[in-house]
């Protein structure tokens, strides 16, 4: 795959800011500017603002990465009998 790259000019503190946050929600700068790149497109627009998710999800999604509180299923079936 072939890749473009991409200069901008911003300030220091707002990129500082930023990408403290997208590492947070686990995105790099590049992965962040590709994501709203691809919804613009999609949208043909300014799409979206990206959030934080709140302290629960956040909680959620790390434990679901650590594998906590993880349920497997072979099929759709099998989870639905387990519900």
């Amino acid at each position: 795959m072939k890749t473009a790259t991409l200069n901008i000019r911003l300030d220091p503190s707002v990129k500082t800011r930023a990408r403290k946050i997208l590492e947070e929600i686990g995105l790099t700068t590049s992965e962040a500017i590709t994501l709203f790149f691809k919804k613009v497109i999609s949208e043909k627009g300014i799409p979206f603002a990206v959030k934080m998710p709140n302290r629960r999800t956040r909680k959620v999604i790390e434990d679901s990465r650590n594998g906590i509180n993880v349920n497997e299923y072979d099929s759709v079936d099998d989870l639905f009998k387990s519900l």
